[in-house]
């Protein structure tokens, strides 16, 4: 499943179910702060989307 195909808040649900927020997610991956916000409003970030994109394909099984 792809980020551009879900609604912003149904992304963020996903994370937040599998990591119990998106602050966590951000941590674990090491990725930059708000880095999954900037993405979700539109900022291009590969590593950030495809990190978030790995973890909607874990949940869609």
């Amino acid at each position: 499943m792809t980020i551009g195909s879900m609604h912003r808040e149904d992304v963020k649900a996903a994370l937040r179910k599998t990591y119990g927020s998106v602050f966590e997610f951000e941590r674990l991956h090491q990725l930059p702060r708000k880095s999954v916000s900037d993405v979700l409003r539109g900022r291009p970030n590969q590593r950030v989307t495809s990190a978030i994109e790995k973890v909607l394909e874990a949940t869609a099984r």
